[in-house]
């Protein structure tokens, strides 16, 4: 299995550069091992936004959130366990 690329911005508009170079688009493609819908979808966003368009849109995990998400999941099982706890003693008391 191939381990997927990722390309930093400066790559990226190298890689614009070259394929505009060259005769073909699908031949300089191949050589650089991408698609061609992907070249044209990196020289579109360079045409539109230059080399900002051109940077990862990695999407940042907020560790705020993160934290949040784990404290609400743990109270949930303290929940449960309370609740539990809970019926049970209420069985042991209602038998004669």
């Amino acid at each position: 299995m191939r381990k997927r690329k990722y390309w930093t911005a400066e790559e990226k508009l190298q890689a614009i550069m070259y394929v505009n170079s060259a005769e073909s688009v699908t031949q300089a493609c191949r050589e650089l091992g991408i698609d061609p819908s992907m070249y044209y979808k990196w020289k579109r966003a360079y045409e539109e936004k230059g080399e900002e368009g051109l940077q990862p849109k990695y999407r940042k995990k907020d560790p705020e959130l993160e934290r949040l998400k784990r404290e609400n999941e743990r109270l949930k099982k303290l929940l449960a366990e309370k609740t539990l706890e809970l019926e049970l003693a209420q069985e042991y008391v209602k038998k004669p």
